[in-house]
């Protein structure tokens, strides 16, 4: 029995780029199994290297935004 937060499938993901999720170009497809029971979980793609570069740079961006604010840290070092 699984808990409600977890689904049986999850179908075929998409990947999310610059806070978008986006439709997986390449065609190629692979399948990730439940270890207990062989039974595939969900489909993933994998990037083309556009899709790559494109991933590389929107996360780029958002950690330059992120640079610029002001959090306080209240871990002590």
């Amino acid at each position: 029995m699984l808990i409600p937060e977890v689904k049986p499938h999850y179908g075929r993901l998409k990947f999310l780029i610059g806070g978008e999720w986006v439709d997986p170009q390449s065609g190629r497809v692979e399948s990730d199994p439940n270890p207990a029971t062989g039974e595939t979980i969900a489909e993933f793609s994998q990037a083309t290297p556009a899709e790559a570069i494109q991933a590389v740079e929107a996360a780029h961006q958002a950690f330059q935004t992120w640079l610029q604010r002001d959090i306080p840290c209240n871990y002590a070092l």
